[in-house]
């Protein structure tokens, strides 16, 4: 919430996209499978994650591996992944790799897929609650923007840096200190969209 609290624009550009969905939708199952079809929020999703991702994984080479440096990965060795230095990485994700881009996924679908995005991991590790976590954080932003009015001018104007000292199991928090506070008003009941099956 913390950057579309800060970006007015960006709020009614996604409150315009998800209205369609909120209004015709005549169930949570189907309010999720509908914004699926949002590029925009599903795009502000993938970008969020990507910046904000500090999770790693643990391997075992199974066989012997050669890098493009030259370097020789022996059989049996121990690798540590670590998701955010793929995911910032600027040949992959362009010289604004490390920037928040909201729209980096609906200009670059093929950035979403592996191996290049792997904020959940892969492999025998890969998070199975992803599809789920995907369906649940659209819908609560879809369902919080369009029945709220956020307001973040309470709090300094930056958004809060990623704490990277520890890695943490999931998604990273802001540095101690920098929590973002923001206050949340009903919409009037003009600007206010309501879910059919709510």
């Amino acid at each position: 919430m913390a950057y579309i609290s800060k970006d007015p624009a960006l709020l009614e550009t996604l409150r315009e996209e998800v209205r369609p969905a909120i209004t015709s939708s005549s169930s949570a199952v189907d309010l999720s499978q509908a914004l699926k079809s949002c590029p925009k929020l599903n795009s502000l999703y993938q970008e969020i994650i990507r910046i904000t991702a500090v999770t790693s994984s643990h391997r075992q080479s199974a066989t012997e591996h050669r890098l493009p440096s030259g370097r020789v990965i022996q059989p049996r060795t121990e690798l540590l992944l670590v998701y955010q230095e793929m995911l910032k990485d600027k040949d992959l994700f362009g010289n604004d790799a490390d920037q928040f881009k909201w729209d980096r996924f609906v200009q670059h679908q093929e950035l979403a897929r592996p191996p290049i995005y792997r904020p959940f991991g892969g492999g025998i590790g890969h998070c199975p609650g992803r599809f789920l976590a995907h369906s649940e954080v659209i819908s609560m932003v879809a369902l919080l923007i369009t029945r709220y009015d956020i307001d973040a001018t309470i709090t300094n104007d930056r958004i809060p840096d990623l704490d990277t000292r520890m890695p943490p199991v999931g998604m990273g928090g802001p540095v101690l200190g920098q929590e973002m506070m923001v206050q949340v008003v009903p919409r009037s009941a003009e600007e206010r969209l309501d879910p059919t099956f709510a």
